[in-house]
């Protein structure tokens, strides 16, 4: 068994909370015992309170699903709404994001003026359209990390990673090591890593120690309060960055799980893309961004980590980030998945662990199904997480009264998150289908337009497509009260 590590500072901060619950709910039981007529103010703030929520630039399942907490459990409802239901990014990263505002952009090395969709894109994620880059797709954590391992030795000015989880192991270790000798060597070492996603993983102040070491160490949205909004708003990309011209993304975390050193949940399939050339440095800026934005003061010039070399066309693509109001006023990723259904004239082929998604995608995906168009998702055939896998399996169920296709990867876990179809369109990178990933997480992604690497995605995606397991109505056919209950995942899913 690996080592599990406990944060005294996190189990105090969620004590915290869940004391702010039990005041809140005793306040208002003994205002209604003590103070006349004090349950009519707390219908007058019911009604307020929904009239608010009816206001919500959200989704409606995220309307109805706070409408229903408030109506069915009105004490605890209220409470959790004003502690919860605000979901932006915290004051001070508002205010440190306006500090980095003026950093400078990276530079594409093509006009795109008279392409309206690329502009769209472009525009609402603040990124660049680039064709002189070569991309490769990883069909596995292990074959990704070995080309790794062979750049990361090779870096001969910086080396940036940003990374949700780290776990101790063989993986880790290896990297690690590598960077231990760089910063020997006087090469600089970044490393961001995501507070919630260490808090098991990683002992207190692991940051200390990579300080101590000589690399440079931030943890991302590090909780000091109980503040939910915090809890919220993680760091989920995942990207590794080698002096501005390499640059690797996808699901992979640094743990042996990922690289199939560790059978946590059976084989553990996942994907990944590596970038050379200009385009590395949109996610060049996307970790300046991050790490500024999480350390204090003033804001270090961007300008000298951008790359530029001349490679030839080999297609189109867009790294772009995605994360919470305010910092991203469009939903990114969602908005480009919808946009690449509705592009579709043949098939959409999806790759993901989670299925949490609302009404728009649903319709959007039903449309696509209802016009003929060929809807294959693969999910894991084991969990890891139990309840979110009841969510997801209640979510197919729906899907496939529309005709569209689930399959289960039958050898394990499927954590690669992709999503592409008629050989022309593709997006893969750090977001899962879910509320959390395309609603509150900061994430990564590449889009691709007419490139080589969407062939090689279709042969993995039709590949492991024999080694899963067709669900189809039977074996997904569920009694009365199972049916009951997946309506009931569905409408609280958005609050997760």
């Amino acid at each position: 068994m690996k080592k599990k590590y406990i944060h005294i500072r996190l189990i105090v901060i969620n004590l915290l909370i869940l004391l702010e619950i039990i005041i809140g709910v005793s306040l208002l039981i003994l205002g209604i015992l003590k103070i006349p007529y004090f349950w009519l103010f707390i219908c007058l703030i019911k009604i307020i309170c929904i009239v608010k929520i009816l206001t919500f630039n959200n989704s409606k399942n995220y309307k109805i699903a706070w409408i229903l907490l408030i109506l069915l459990l009105p004490l605890v409802g209220l409470v959790l709404f004003f502690l919860t239901s605000n979901r932006q990014l915290s004051k001070k990263y508002r205010r440190r994001t306006q500090e980095i505002s003026n950093a400078k952009k990276p530079k594409s090395n093509i006009n795109i003026q008279n392409s309206e969709n690329f502009q769209w894109l472009c525009d609402i994620a603040d990124t660049h359209l680039y064709t002189n880059t070569k991309a490769k797709y990883y069909s596995l954590g292990e074959d990704m990390w070995k080309d790794m391992l062979g750049d990361l030795k090779k870096a001969t000015k910086f080396i940036f990673i940003e990374i949700f989880s780290i776990e101790f192991g063989e993986f880790w270790n290896s990297i690690l090591a590598i960077l231990r000798e760089k910063v020997q060597n006087g090469i600089l070492v970044r490393v961001i890593y995501d507070d919630i996603g260490c808090s098991k993983t990683l002992p207190e102040n692991y940051d200390k120690t990579l300080k101590e070491m000589g690399i440079e160490c931030i943890i991302f949205s590090k909780i000091k309060s109980p503040s939910i909004k915090d809890l919220n708003n993680r760091g989920h990309r995942k990207m590794i960055i080698i002096d501005g011209i390499i640059s690797y993304t996808g699901g992979i975390n640094f743990a042996d799980e990922y690289v199939n050193l560790y059978k946590k949940y059976g084989h553990w399939k996942d994907g990944g893309i590596k970038l050379e050339g200009n385009a590395t440095n949109e996610l060049t800026y996307l970790f300046l961004k991050d790490y500024e934005m999480n350390k204090k003061g003033m804001v270090e010039l961007f300008e000298p980590y951008y790359k530029y070399s001349s490679l030839e066309k080999e297609g189109y693509m867009i790294p772009f980030g995605d994360g919470p109001t305010p910092l991203y006023q469009k939903r990114v990723t969602k908005t480009m998945i919808i946009n690449l259904i509705n592009h579709a004239q043949k098939y959409i082929y999806i790759t993901t662990p989670y299925i949490m998604i609302d009404n728009e995608l649903i319709n959007a995906l039903k449309d696509a199904s209802q016009k003929g168009i060929d809807i294959r998702i693969i999910i894991p055939h084991i969990p890891d997480k139990k309840l979110i896998f009841k969510i997801t399996k209640s979510y197919c169920s729906l899907l496939m009264k529309f005709g569209i296709k689930i399959y289960e990867y039958k050898p394990g876990f499927m954590h690669t998150k992709a999503y592409f179809s008629d050989d022309i369109e593709a997006v893969i990178g750090t977001s899962n289908l879910d509320y959390r990933s395309l609603i509150h997480h900061f994430e990564d992604n590449v889009y691709f337009f007419h490139h080589s690497v969407i062939e090689s995605l279709k042969k993995d995606f039709l590949n492991t497509l024999e080694k899963s397991v067709y669900i189809n109505e039977i074996t997904g056919k569920k009694l009365v009260l199972q049916r009951l209950l997946d309506y009931f995942l569905r409408i609280f899913a958005s609050l997760l």
